[in-house]
């Protein structure tokens, strides 16, 4: 089957199901994740994923979709997804385009000036797009109110879906150089400015499949924005820096704590002349005392950015150890004590955000392998052991072996005992495998069989081998009735492949065995087939 011709391979109820979801629009992805292999998702009754391997020559070495239909080879979410692979340039059918007796531009070029611009103005009064587009290419310098007319009609047809992503694109690449013309720096830094705002409020407010382009146009105006006001700063042009400063302030009133904030940066740079460092960092203390934590952190974190630009590195320090709250600023004080060799400030600051962040396991982890290295290089035994099995306790199961060998020897078969009755799943399951504990392993798969897929290998060499031979193949049988879709049978055919890695045999039996039970499931056939059975 290639993709040229796929159409021979389909029923065609389910060939014109698939039109019509291709031409309505339901695929609403389809991406390629590397050389031939690519992932559309298909809207129907809910979102389905369908994959298609395709080879050099056009050829359909592989497609499947997730969906419950399998009363056919294919479904209508396949063809629908083929129909839009074979839309992409590479997969498009070369088409010899007539010869044409005279080309569009000779035509237009042997019409009347006033005949041209007649129709240009007709067409313009039934399309405000064109009659904006006329108006960009013709204007020597827009007004402020002009541009951003223009930029809010146009975001408008964006997401109204009138027009695609590229004319927003090239409206804004327009704009940007209309304003390049302007002489005042601070007017361009406020029309830039309320440019952003405007892309920002339509993106809030509205959604579409291509609204993430509009964040890429927010990037664009920002780094125009900033190269002005680097230029500012490089002239020293006090006056045009002061305009900026405010109109910067009147921007951040609503935006400072955005993540996605461009004005801050252009803030910051303003600082590089001294006199709006300190105003800067004024108005962040004031900033800060008015605001909630999440907020404050967010100015914090301004406040550092203009310290390393522009202070010392005592100034840095003071700064970090006054915010040790914040898990960066603890982070760096870390590194910093390491870089000095100062082991006993690492083992104080790890210790410190243990108790702080006791509720919270990711940094509590973070903390505590701060001071597994700490110790690895201080070479104290016992503080190690204490330490790898506080992380054990706390679920990371690598720090076993590690743990086991800083244990006394008569203390060994207590503690592992111990252990066992506190670990994690994670930490419980590795200690069973490395002290070969069959009989907990037997107990543990009696009461979930998918613990089968860790330690059948095991088992099958013990006195359980039976019982654990019998337990997967139960489990199979009951995953198989409960599959309704390919991606479950492919599941399904994957833990029959596992089980076929230790009982070959056994395994190719209950194949056949699942073969004979779903005979009209030819989507669990074609998986079977490809698990190797």
């Amino acid at each position: 089957m290639n993709i040229t011709d796929f159409e021979e391979y389909f029923s065609p109820r389910i060939l014109e199901r698939g039109k019509e979801y291709y031409r309505n629009h339901h695929v609403i992805t389809l991406d390629r994740i590397e050389e031939g292999y690519y992932e559309a998702e298909v809207e129907g009754s809910q979102i389905y994923t369908v994959f298609v391997e395709l080879e050099e020559n056009g050829e359909i070495s592989d497609i499947s979709c997730d969906c419950p239909y399998d009363w056919e080879e294919f479904c209508k979410h396949e063809a629908a997804v083929l129909y839009a692979l074979r839309e992409q340039e590479e997969y498009t059918p070369f088409v010899e385009e007539p010869e044409q007796k005279q080309a569009l531009p000779e035509q237009l070029a042997a019409c009347e000036k006033e005949t041209l611009i007649a129709w240009m103005m007709e067409y313009a009064k039934e399309n405000r797009g064109f009659l904006d587009y006329l108006q960009l290419r013709v204007s020597e310098q827009l007004q402020p109110e002009e541009l951003l007319a223009i930029l809010n009609r146009t975001c408008n047809r964006f997401f109204s879906g009138k027009i695609v992503w590229k004319e927003l694109q090239k409206t804004v690449a327009f704009l940007l150089k209309s304003m390049q013309s302007w002489n005042d720096d601070a007017e361009k830094v406020k029309t830039g400015a309320s440019m952003i705002r405007l892309l920002k409020k339509w993106y809030q407010t509205n959604s579409c499949e291509s609204d993430w382009i509009v964040y890429d146009e927010i990037d664009v105006c920002s780094d125009a924005l900033m190269q002005i006001v680097q230029g500012v700063v490089k002239q020293k042009d006090r006056k045009a820096a002061e305009a900026i400063y405010q109109i910067l302030l009147k921007m951040l009133q609503v935006d400072f704590i955005d993540i996605e904030n461009p004005f801050s940066p252009m803030l910051n740079t303003l600082c590089a002349l001294p006199e709006y460092r300190k105003k800067v960092e004024e108005w962040l203390q004031y900033r800060q005392a008015v605001s909630t934590e999440y907020e404050r952190r967010e100015l914090a974190e301004q406040q550092f950015q203009i310290l390393k630009q522009y202070g010392t590195p005592q100034e840095q320090n003071d700064f970090i150890n006054r915010h040790l709250s914040n898990p960066e600023y603890r982070r760096m004080a870390i590194q910093n004590a390491i870089d000095a060799g100062d082991e006993s400030t690492v083992e104080r600051l790890a210790l410190d955000g243990e108790y702080e962040n006791q509720a919270l396991p990711g940094l509590l982890q973070e903390w505590q392998k701060c001071r597994y290295h700490c110790y690895h290089r201080t070479g104290e035994r016992e503080k190690l052991a204490d330490v790898c099995e506080a992380l054990l306790k706390g679920g990371e199961p690598d720090y076993y072996e590690e743990w086991k060998s800083l244990i006394p020897f008569d203390l060994k078969s207590v503690k592992i005992e111990q252990l066992l009755k506190e670990a994690p799943i994670k930490v419980y399951r590795k200690i069973l495998l490395a002290e070969n504990r069959v009989d907990l392993m037997a107990e543990a798969c009696e009461k979930d069989p998918s613990d089968l897929l860790l330690y059948f290998s095991a088992l099958k060499c013990s006195p359980f081998a039976e019982r654990a031979t019998e337990l997967y193949e139960d489990w199979i049988l009951e995953e198989m009735d409960a599959a309704a879709n390919r991606s479950e049978y492919a599941a399904v055919c994957q833990k029959l492949k596992k089980f076929s890695e230790d009982s070959p045999i056994a395994a190719r039996v209950l194949a056949q065995e699942l073969r004979e039970k779903f005979p009209r499931r030819p989507a669990f056939q074609d998986e079977l087939k490809k698990a190797g059975f």
